[in-house]
Protein backbone atom coordinates (compact mmCIF):
# COMPACT_ATOMS: atom_id res chain seq x y z
CA UNK A 1 0.00 0.00 0.00
CA UNK A 2 1.31 3.31 -0.89
CA UNK A 3 1.05 6.17 1.47
CA UNK A 4 0.93 9.85 0.25
CA UNK A 5 4.11 12.07 1.83
CA UNK A 6 1.39 14.94 3.97
CA UNK A 7 3.63 18.00 1.72
CA UNK A 8 1.34 20.24 3.34
CA UNK A 9 2.36 19.70 6.83
CA UNK A 10 6.36 19.25 6.02
CA UNK A 11 5.93 22.67 4.43
CA UNK A 12 3.85 24.23 7.58
CA UNK A 13 6.76 22.68 9.69
CA UNK A 14 9.96 23.90 7.43
CA UNK A 15 8.18 27.48 8.11
CA UNK A 16 7.55 26.98 11.90
CA UNK A 17 11.39 25.88 12.17
CA UNK A 18 12.54 28.68 9.89
CA UNK A 19 11.33 31.37 12.16
CA UNK A 20 12.04 29.38 15.58
CA UNK A 21 15.71 29.56 13.87
CA UNK A 22 15.80 33.02 12.85
CA UNK A 23 14.46 34.25 16.12
CA UNK A 24 17.45 31.81 17.94
CA UNK A 25 20.32 33.16 15.04
CA UNK A 26 19.58 36.78 15.78
CA UNK A 27 19.33 36.94 20.01
CA UNK A 28 22.65 34.85 19.44
CA UNK A 29 24.54 36.84 16.88
CA UNK A 30 23.66 39.83 19.38
CA UNK A 31 24.59 38.34 22.28
CA UNK A 32 28.19 37.60 20.67
CA UNK A 33 28.48 41.08 19.76
CA UNK A 34 27.97 42.31 23.44
CA UNK A 35 29.50 39.49 25.02
CA UNK A 36 32.32 40.71 26.78
CA UNK A 37 31.35 44.20 27.49
CA UNK A 38 30.97 45.80 31.23
CA UNK A 39 27.47 47.39 31.81
CA UNK A 40 27.07 51.14 32.59
CA UNK A 41 25.46 51.81 36.32
CA UNK A 42 23.12 53.95 36.82
CA UNK A 43 23.97 57.14 38.46
CA UNK A 44 22.14 57.61 41.59
CA UNK A 45 22.82 61.39 41.61
CA UNK A 46 20.36 61.42 38.92
CA UNK A 47 17.34 60.84 41.30
CA UNK A 48 19.15 62.34 44.41
CA UNK A 49 20.08 65.90 42.92
CA UNK A 50 17.33 68.15 41.62
CA UNK A 51 20.04 70.07 39.55
CA UNK A 52 22.21 66.89 37.96
CA UNK A 53 21.37 67.75 34.49
CA UNK A 54 23.51 71.03 34.73
CA UNK A 55 26.35 69.44 37.16
CA UNK A 56 26.91 66.46 35.26
CA UNK A 57 27.16 68.94 32.04
CA UNK A 58 29.76 70.83 33.82
CA UNK A 59 31.45 67.79 34.90
CA UNK A 60 32.19 66.51 31.35
CA UNK A 61 32.78 70.40 30.03
CA UNK A 62 35.31 70.12 31.99
CA UNK A 63 36.85 66.97 31.25
CA UNK A 64 36.70 67.82 27.05
CA UNK A 65 38.37 71.40 28.40
CA UNK A 66 41.79 69.24 28.86
CA UNK A 67 41.70 67.85 25.32
CA UNK A 68 44.00 69.45 22.49
CA UNK A 69 42.51 72.86 21.10
CA UNK A 70 43.54 75.79 18.37
CA UNK A 71 43.44 79.41 19.74
CA UNK A 72 42.87 81.88 17.32
CA UNK A 73 44.24 85.26 17.37
CA UNK A 74 41.25 86.75 18.84
CA UNK A 75 41.33 84.33 22.12
CA UNK A 76 39.38 81.63 21.08
CA UNK A 77 39.73 77.97 21.96
CA UNK A 78 38.33 75.74 19.21
CA UNK A 79 38.37 71.79 20.53
CA UNK A 80 37.48 69.01 18.69
CA UNK A 81 35.66 65.75 19.93
CA UNK A 82 34.65 63.34 17.32
CA UNK A 83 31.91 65.04 15.31
CA UNK A 84 31.74 68.05 18.13
CA UNK A 85 32.98 71.32 18.31
CA UNK A 86 33.38 73.31 21.48
CA UNK A 87 34.03 76.74 21.42
CA UNK A 88 35.65 78.23 24.36
CA UNK A 89 34.98 82.03 24.42
CA UNK A 90 36.18 84.63 26.61
CA UNK A 91 32.80 86.55 26.63
CA UNK A 92 30.36 86.72 24.26
CA UNK A 93 27.50 89.02 23.36
CA UNK A 94 25.61 88.18 19.83
CA UNK A 95 22.59 90.15 18.13
CA UNK A 96 19.31 88.99 16.68
CA UNK A 97 18.59 85.97 15.13
CA UNK A 98 22.77 84.81 15.90
CA UNK A 99 22.92 80.79 15.58
CA UNK A 100 25.78 78.06 16.32
CA UNK A 101 25.21 74.48 16.58
CA UNK A 102 28.48 74.28 18.74
CA UNK A 103 29.02 73.85 22.17
CA UNK A 104 29.79 77.00 23.87
CA UNK A 105 31.58 77.55 26.57
CA UNK A 106 31.91 81.61 27.94
CA UNK A 107 34.39 82.33 30.63
CA UNK A 108 32.47 85.43 31.81
CA UNK A 109 28.94 86.56 30.83
CA UNK A 110 26.79 85.08 27.86
CA UNK A 111 24.16 87.37 25.92
CA UNK A 112 22.52 87.43 22.87
CA UNK A 113 19.52 89.18 21.13
CA UNK A 114 15.77 88.14 20.19
CA UNK A 115 15.09 84.60 17.79
CA UNK A 116 18.67 83.35 18.36
CA UNK A 117 19.22 79.56 17.69
CA UNK A 118 21.44 77.60 19.51
CA UNK A 119 21.45 74.13 18.59
CA UNK A 120 24.05 72.81 21.35
CA UNK A 121 24.61 73.46 25.32
CA UNK A 122 25.95 76.40 26.80
CA UNK A 123 27.67 77.22 29.56
CA UNK A 124 28.63 80.63 31.09
CA UNK A 125 31.09 81.29 34.19
CA UNK A 126 28.82 84.68 34.58
CA UNK A 127 25.71 85.51 33.88
CA UNK A 128 23.31 84.38 31.04
CA UNK A 129 20.76 87.05 29.08
CA UNK A 130 18.59 85.49 26.28
CA UNK A 131 16.63 87.64 24.13
CA UNK A 132 12.82 87.08 23.24
CA UNK A 133 11.80 84.12 20.84
CA UNK A 134 15.32 82.25 20.87
CA UNK A 135 15.47 78.28 20.84
CA UNK A 136 18.35 76.69 23.11
CA UNK A 137 19.44 73.23 23.34
CA UNK A 138 19.94 73.56 27.48
CA UNK A 139 21.90 76.21 29.09
CA UNK A 140 23.54 75.91 32.61
CA UNK A 141 25.29 79.29 34.24
CA UNK A 142 27.56 79.74 37.48
CA UNK A 143 25.61 83.31 37.47
CA UNK A 144 22.21 84.63 37.27
CA UNK A 145 20.51 83.29 33.96
CA UNK A 146 17.59 85.25 32.36
CA UNK A 147 14.95 83.93 29.72
CA UNK A 148 13.06 86.70 27.71
CA UNK A 149 9.44 85.98 26.71
CA UNK A 150 8.57 82.85 24.37
CA UNK A 151 12.11 81.82 24.74
CA UNK A 152 11.99 77.95 24.67
CA UNK A 153 14.98 75.26 26.05
CA UNK A 154 14.65 72.22 24.50
CA UNK A 155 16.09 70.28 27.17
CA UNK A 156 17.34 71.96 31.20
CA UNK A 157 18.21 75.02 33.11
CA UNK A 158 20.54 75.25 35.62
CA UNK A 159 22.30 78.37 37.53
CA UNK A 160 23.76 78.85 40.37
CA UNK A 161 22.26 82.29 41.08
CA UNK A 162 18.77 83.66 40.19
CA UNK A 163 16.58 82.01 37.48
CA UNK A 164 14.14 84.53 35.87
CA UNK A 165 11.68 83.27 32.70
CA UNK A 166 9.70 85.48 31.46
CA UNK A 167 5.81 85.26 29.97
CA UNK A 168 5.47 82.10 28.00
CA UNK A 169 8.91 80.79 28.05
CA UNK A 170 9.02 76.71 27.69
CA UNK A 171 11.24 74.46 29.90
CA UNK A 172 10.97 70.64 28.08
CA UNK A 173 12.97 69.17 31.25
CA UNK A 174 13.67 70.78 34.81
CA UNK A 175 14.39 74.19 35.56
CA UNK A 176 17.13 74.61 38.69
CA UNK A 177 18.53 77.90 40.57
CA UNK A 178 20.82 77.49 43.67
CA UNK A 179 19.30 80.93 45.04
CA UNK A 180 15.38 81.75 43.45
CA UNK A 181 13.31 81.32 40.56
CA UNK A 182 10.67 83.82 39.10
CA UNK A 183 8.10 82.56 36.96
CA UNK A 184 6.18 84.88 34.71
CA UNK A 185 2.73 84.42 33.75
CA UNK A 186 2.43 81.62 30.58
CA UNK A 187 6.03 79.89 31.41
CA UNK A 188 6.10 75.94 31.37
CA UNK A 189 8.36 73.57 32.99
CA UNK A 190 8.63 69.64 33.51
CA UNK A 191 9.64 70.35 37.21
CA UNK A 192 11.01 73.79 38.93
CA UNK A 193 13.07 73.44 41.77
CA UNK A 194 14.40 76.46 43.70
CA UNK A 195 14.72 77.42 47.53
CA UNK A 196 12.75 79.93 46.66
CA UNK A 197 10.04 79.74 43.38
CA UNK A 198 7.80 82.96 43.03
CA UNK A 199 5.36 83.52 40.05
CA UNK A 200 4.01 86.77 38.61
CA UNK A 201 2.68 88.99 41.30
CA UNK A 202 -0.99 88.88 41.40
CA UNK A 203 -3.19 91.30 43.48
CA UNK A 204 -4.56 89.56 46.57
CA UNK A 205 -7.02 91.32 49.53
CA UNK A 206 -4.73 89.80 52.39
CA UNK A 207 -7.71 90.98 54.97
CA UNK A 208 -10.07 88.54 53.74
CA UNK A 209 -7.62 85.39 54.75
CA UNK A 210 -6.36 86.98 57.55
CA UNK A 211 -5.70 84.16 60.60
CA UNK A 212 -9.05 84.06 62.71
CA UNK A 213 -10.31 81.68 65.28
CA UNK A 214 -13.59 80.19 64.18
CA UNK A 215 -15.43 77.69 66.05
CA UNK A 216 -13.76 74.12 64.11
CA UNK A 217 -15.30 71.01 63.37
CA UNK A 218 -12.61 69.03 65.54
CA UNK A 219 -11.39 65.16 63.59
CA UNK A 220 -11.39 62.92 65.73
CA UNK A 221 -14.30 64.73 67.92
CA UNK A 222 -13.41 65.16 71.62
CA UNK A 223 -15.08 61.96 73.46
CA UNK A 224 -18.91 62.86 74.14
CA UNK A 225 -19.39 65.08 71.60
CA UNK A 226 -23.45 65.85 70.88
CA UNK A 227 -23.74 64.20 67.76
CA UNK A 228 -26.88 66.11 66.83
CA UNK A 229 -24.31 69.25 66.74
CA UNK A 230 -21.81 67.29 64.45
CA UNK A 231 -24.38 66.00 61.94
CA UNK A 232 -25.38 69.67 61.73
CA UNK A 233 -20.89 70.74 61.32
CA UNK A 234 -21.57 68.45 58.49
CA UNK A 235 -20.08 64.87 60.24
CA UNK A 236 -21.86 61.83 60.28
CA UNK A 237 -19.88 59.74 63.11
CA UNK A 238 -21.73 56.44 61.69
CA UNK A 239 -18.83 57.18 58.47
CA UNK A 240 -16.04 57.69 60.74
CA UNK A 241 -13.68 55.02 61.98
CA UNK A 242 -10.24 54.52 63.34
CA UNK A 243 -8.23 52.86 61.91
CA UNK A 244 -5.74 53.66 64.82
CA UNK A 245 -4.77 55.34 67.80
CA UNK A 246 -3.39 57.71 64.87
CA UNK A 247 -5.63 57.43 62.28
CA UNK A 248 -9.05 57.75 60.78
CA UNK A 249 -11.06 56.72 57.57
CA UNK A 250 -14.48 58.33 56.33
CA UNK A 251 -16.48 56.28 54.60
CA UNK A 252 -17.76 58.51 51.46
CA UNK A 253 -17.47 62.18 50.39
CA UNK A 254 -17.32 64.48 52.96
CA UNK A 255 -17.89 68.06 52.91
CA UNK A 256 -18.29 69.25 56.38
CA UNK A 257 -20.67 72.75 56.96
CA UNK A 258 -17.60 74.12 59.42
CA UNK A 259 -13.69 74.84 59.05
CA UNK A 260 -12.13 71.90 60.36
CA UNK A 261 -9.46 71.28 62.99
CA UNK A 262 -7.83 68.01 61.90
CA UNK A 263 -5.66 66.81 64.85
CA UNK A 264 -5.33 62.92 63.71
CA UNK A 265 -4.53 61.51 59.51
CA UNK A 266 -7.74 60.93 57.56
CA UNK A 267 -8.62 59.22 54.93
CA UNK A 268 -11.55 60.04 52.96
CA UNK A 269 -13.17 57.50 50.82
CA UNK A 270 -14.49 59.92 48.23
CA UNK A 271 -14.72 63.17 47.39
CA UNK A 272 -13.75 65.96 49.96
CA UNK A 273 -13.75 69.87 50.69
CA UNK A 274 -12.77 71.58 53.52
CA UNK A 275 -13.82 74.60 54.21
CA UNK A 276 -12.22 78.40 54.23
CA UNK A 277 -9.91 79.12 57.48
CA UNK A 278 -9.17 75.25 58.46
CA UNK A 279 -6.41 73.81 60.32
CA UNK A 280 -4.91 70.38 58.98
CA UNK A 281 -2.39 69.26 61.69
CA UNK A 282 -2.00 65.59 60.04
CA UNK A 283 -2.00 64.26 56.74
CA UNK A 284 -5.44 64.20 54.83
CA UNK A 285 -6.03 61.61 51.74
CA UNK A 286 -8.77 61.51 49.34
CA UNK A 287 -9.63 58.82 46.93
CA UNK A 288 -11.66 61.03 45.18
CA UNK A 289 -11.50 64.87 44.38
CA UNK A 290 -10.17 67.19 47.29
CA UNK A 291 -10.57 70.73 47.61
CA UNK A 292 -8.77 73.08 50.41
CA UNK A 293 -10.85 76.43 51.03
CA UNK A 294 -9.11 80.01 51.18
CA UNK A 295 -6.56 80.96 54.28
CA UNK A 296 -6.56 77.92 55.68
CA UNK A 297 -3.02 76.00 56.74
CA UNK A 298 -2.12 72.70 56.31
CA UNK A 299 0.38 71.27 58.35
CA UNK A 300 0.51 67.40 57.04
CA UNK A 301 0.40 65.98 53.70
CA UNK A 302 -2.09 66.64 51.71
CA UNK A 303 -3.12 63.49 48.76
CA UNK A 304 -5.65 62.95 46.25
CA UNK A 305 -6.04 60.11 44.06
CA UNK A 306 -7.35 62.70 41.55
CA UNK A 307 -7.27 66.47 41.88
CA UNK A 308 -6.42 68.98 44.39
CA UNK A 309 -7.14 72.39 44.36
CA UNK A 310 -5.65 74.89 47.04
CA UNK A 311 -7.84 77.95 47.19
CA UNK A 312 -6.45 81.64 47.90
CA UNK A 313 -4.34 82.40 50.69
CA UNK A 314 -3.30 78.85 51.71
CA UNK A 315 -0.35 78.13 54.18
CA UNK A 316 1.01 74.28 53.30
CA UNK A 317 4.57 73.00 55.20
CA UNK A 318 4.60 69.37 54.00
CA UNK A 319 4.03 67.53 50.35
CA UNK A 320 1.01 67.96 48.02
CA UNK A 321 -0.13 65.21 45.68
CA UNK A 322 -2.56 64.47 43.42
CA UNK A 323 -2.54 62.01 40.65
CA UNK A 324 -4.25 64.10 38.45
CA UNK A 325 -4.10 67.60 38.43
CA UNK A 326 -3.10 70.72 41.00
CA UNK A 327 -4.06 74.60 41.57
CA UNK A 328 -2.51 76.57 43.57
CA UNK A 329 -4.29 80.01 43.91
CA UNK A 330 -2.53 83.17 44.64
CA UNK A 331 -1.46 83.85 48.04
CA UNK A 332 -0.93 80.14 48.17
CA UNK A 333 2.24 79.57 50.51
CA UNK A 334 4.38 76.41 50.75
CA UNK A 335 7.17 76.43 53.19
CA UNK A 336 8.58 74.11 56.03
CA UNK A 337 11.42 75.12 58.77
CA UNK A 338 12.86 71.36 58.33
CA UNK A 339 13.52 71.35 54.41
CA UNK A 340 12.10 72.17 50.76
CA UNK A 341 8.50 71.19 50.39
CA UNK A 342 7.11 69.89 47.06
CA UNK A 343 3.99 69.89 45.18
CA UNK A 344 3.77 66.96 42.09
CA UNK A 345 0.87 66.41 40.25
CA UNK A 346 0.79 63.57 37.94
CA UNK A 347 -0.81 65.45 35.37
CA UNK A 348 -1.09 69.36 35.15
CA UNK A 349 -0.02 71.61 37.92
CA UNK A 350 -1.47 74.97 37.58
CA UNK A 351 -0.09 77.70 39.51
CA UNK A 352 -1.45 81.21 39.60
CA UNK A 353 0.17 84.37 39.87
CA UNK A 354 1.20 85.42 43.21
CA UNK A 355 2.10 81.86 44.63
CA UNK A 356 5.59 81.21 46.62
CA UNK A 357 7.30 77.53 47.13
CA UNK A 358 9.81 76.70 49.06
CA UNK A 359 11.00 73.77 46.91
CA UNK A 360 10.01 72.17 44.41
CA UNK A 361 7.12 72.24 41.79
CA UNK A 362 6.96 68.93 39.16
CA UNK A 363 4.16 67.63 36.86
CA UNK A 364 3.85 64.38 34.72
CA UNK A 365 2.66 66.69 32.36
CA UNK A 366 3.80 70.50 32.73
CA UNK A 367 3.98 72.88 35.72
CA UNK A 368 2.16 76.02 34.18
CA UNK A 369 1.87 79.74 35.61
CA UNK A 370 -1.88 80.75 34.99
CA UNK A 371 -3.32 83.83 34.88
CA UNK A 372 -6.27 84.52 37.72
CA UNK A 373 -9.18 84.39 35.59
CA UNK A 374 -8.18 80.36 34.38
CA UNK A 375 -7.42 80.15 37.76
CA UNK A 376 -10.73 80.74 38.64
CA UNK A 377 -12.26 78.72 35.67
CA UNK A 378 -10.77 75.71 37.19
CA UNK A 379 -12.33 76.07 40.59
CA UNK A 380 -15.80 76.70 39.03
CA UNK A 381 -14.91 73.14 37.60
CA UNK A 382 -13.84 71.84 40.46
CA UNK A 383 -15.00 73.31 43.63
CA UNK A 384 -18.77 71.73 44.84
CA UNK A 385 -21.07 74.34 44.06
CA UNK A 386 -21.72 76.44 47.67
CA UNK A 387 -24.95 74.67 49.39
CA UNK A 388 -28.29 76.84 50.70
CA UNK A 389 -27.62 77.08 54.61
CA UNK A 390 -30.11 75.39 56.39
CA UNK A 391 -33.68 77.32 56.87
CA UNK A 392 -32.44 79.37 53.53
CA UNK A 393 -35.61 81.02 51.51
CA UNK A 394 -35.78 77.97 48.64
Amino acid sequence: MITAIPWTFLAFTGVVGGIIYLHFYFAHNRWRQVRGQETEDIDPSYIRREDYFGQSFRTKLQSWLELPAVTSSDGVRTIQKSSERIRVIPALRLADRAQSDDILSIQSDFSCGAAGNFTREIYAAGNVSVGAGSKLQAVAADGDITLSPEVEVARWVDSLGELRLGRNCMIHSRATARKSAFLDVGVQALSVFAPEITTAPGAMDASRYAASSPDRLQIPPVAGADASALSRMGLDLSKLTPLGPECWIYAGSWRPEAPVHLTAQLVVRGDCSIPASSLLEQDLKASGNLYIGAGSECKGNVVSEKSIGLGPGIHFAGIIHADGEILLSNGVHGESSVGPVAVDAGSWLYVEQGVTVRGKLSSGERVRVIAPTSAQAWRRKHQPAVRPKSGAAK
